[in-house]
């Protein structure tokens, strides 16, 4: 099968779960329109892609009937980390942070409903995304949200944008400060949609995962940090084709440090294919190379 086409479908049945879970678990109230407001369409399912991607190359005996069914665990997965995704938009939207009025093409969350309604979607997202992450019911689910609050909350995600809007107020931040920002706001949603699947697997192979769980588990926390990395520098590159805010002007790392940011970048590509090769994660590789070639 063509892997365009391949790519399409799987987005689709991620789509579509999401869309049942959200009938599943939210309000039967009309705030429920916000909140698919915010969740859909989709955007480009970048984390759920690379959960799928590990996961058929980590499972025992994958099929995308059995492992993508709306009801499986890695389904629930899947919509945890996409919902956890939109949260950090709504919010990023915000006049008090980010101050964006359109989101994917469309009005942002406070602009089609209004500022107190983003914040307390934004806050139910959260809320969600973690009953959608419980939801998976598997041996390893108190584990995974172990990790995903420890890199997700106040020494994580959170913290990386408090020191992102924090930088209004003093000088520029040096290359390792923008590069420590882009880890923690970027990677570490990254890192649990890989640390995800490698535990969700544990029932498939427990003895061989035990072996493994410090060799493959540190590596797949260190993809997810340079691939974090990578994608920001691709993003501050990007960037640079349009003009810049202010806030950006103080965290784009091509527009404060072209060279040293060209360096990381190419840096960071290689050490991602390297851990993808050295555990012959051939599914994750191409879905990753195939990313890089359609952003790059």
């Amino acid at each position: 099968m063509n892997q365009d086409i391949l790519i399409n479908d799987v987005k689709a049945k991620i789509a579509s779960n999401l869309s049942i879970h959200i009938r599943e678990l939210l309000p039967k109230h009309p705030i429920q329109e916000a909140y698919s407001y915010s969740l859909l369409p989709t955007g480009k399912l970048f984390r759920p892609m690379l959960a799928v991607s590990l996961a058929k190359d980590l499972f025992k005996e994958f099929s995308y009937e059995k492992n993508l069914s709306s009801s499986s665990p890695l389904s629930y997965f899947c919509s945890f980390l996409e919902t956890h995704h939109a949260y950090t938009l709504a919010h990023d939207d915000l006049p008090c942070m980010d101050n964006d009025d359109f989101r994917r093409g469309k009005p942002s969350l406070h602009k089609a409903y209004n500022e107190w309604k983003a914040l307390l979607i934004g806050d139910g997202l959260i809320n969600f995304s973690y009953h959608l992450l419980a939801k998976t019911n598997h041996s390893s689910t108190k584990h995974i949200l172990e990790i995903a609050t420890r890199l997700l909350g106040p020494n994580g995600l959170i913290l990386g944008q408090m020191l992102d809007l924090a930088l209004d107020e003093k000088k520029p931040p040096t290359f390792l400060e923008i590069l420590n920002i882009h880890m923690l706001k970027t990677s570490r949603l990254l890192q649990i949609s890989l640390l995800g699947p490698y535990h969700l697997r544990r029932e498939n192979n427990s003895s061989q995962f035990q072996e493994e769980k410090y060799k493959m588990g540190h590596d797949l926390y260190k993809l997810g940090t340079y691939l974090g990395l990578l994608f920001q520098l691709l993003d501050d590159q990007s960037e640079m084709k349009s003009s810049l805010s202010l806030h950006e002007q103080k965290i784009n790392a091509f527009y404060l440090y072209p060279k040293l940011a060209q360096e990381s970048l190419h840096k960071y590509l290689e050490k991602t294919f390297s851990l993808l090769k050295k555990h012959q994660l051939s599914n994750l590789e191409i879905y990753i190379n195939d990313w890089y070639k359609r952003t790059s």
